[in-house]
């Protein structure tokens, strides 16, 4: 192996004990124009799985990885009550779906 691929090899696995990125946000189908929704949160079991993520990091203490959230949308998204969930994640970054023109 050269040292190139030795030096990525060392860095993923350290990213990946440090961190534990994680993808929600809408689809094709839950976004666009006649789709709909009741509530701007997160669609299908997505809170409930960051529920789920950030209830057992709270349980591990400080021995947890940091949460990076991507969220990919076409609308203004909340993450429960008071977007109460937010407290619990690290990083959020927010990427917009690019539109018809891509």
């Amino acid at each position: 192996r050269t040292s190139q691929s030795l030096i990525s090899i060392n860095y993923n696995k350290e990213f990946r004990n440090l961190f534990s990125p994680k993808v929600v946000g809408d689809s094709l189908h839950s976004c666009g124009e006649w789709s709909d929704r009741d509530s701007l949160d997160l669609p299908g079991a997505q809170m409930q799985l960051l529920e789920n993520i950030t209830a057992v990091r709270k349980a591990h203490g400080s021995k947890v990885k940091s949460l990076i959230l991507v969220l990919i949308n076409g609308r203004p998204a909340t993450f429960g009550p008071k977007n109460a969930l937010l407290d619990d994640i690290d990083v959020l970054l927010v990427s917009f779906r690019p539109g018809q023109m891509g």
